[in-house]
């Protein structure tokens, strides 16, 4: 059974916009996932959580952006899970409540700089596909085998 390849690109959406729509799009568009999930996250660990709009209110704003575009969802995912939200978490109960997808991580070259410093971050690498988006339509990252840079 062909599993349904799945995008996750987790974010603060605060707010949502047009710059993501895009990205996702073009993920699609390319072939690389046959659906992009948005998933709203509540708590990221490497940000400030004091300027956030309330994790609801984004969720309705991406619903509301994403109304109409097919193959794109939104997703409370995270909402359920233990705070900080951590991607390897994340992936690995995204993985088990739905055994029929394939899971790939969407990330900024901007993240993917960091990437050595998120928890777990080599067992991300092994486990799932990642693709790299540009930030900065000057830099191009380093990026190892099984990642894919857009």
């Amino acid at each position: 059974m062909n599993k349904v390849r799945t995008v996750i690109f987790g974010g603060s959406f605060d707010p949502i916009h047009i710059g993501h729509l895009s990205l996702a799009a073009e993920v699609c568009r390319n072939g690389l996932a046959d659906e992009v999930w948005f998933l709203v996250s509540p708590q990221n660990p490497h940000k400030q959580q004091c300027h956030l709009s309330d994790e609801n209110m984004r969720l309705l704003m991406v619903r509301y952006a994403i109304s109409g575009c097919e193959h794109f969802y939104a997703s409370d995912f995270e909402f359920n899970l233990p705070r900080p939200s951590y991607t390897i978490n994340t992936l690995s109960a995204l993985e088990s409540a739905f055994p029929d997808r394939e899971f790939i991580l969407l990330v900024g070259a901007d993240n993917w700089e960091k990437f050595d410093k998120w928890y777990k971050h080599e067992e991300i690498l092994s486990r799932y596909k990642i693709i790299v988006y540009p930030r900065d339509n000057d830099y191009v990252p380093v990026v190892p085998k099984g990642v894919t840079w857009l």
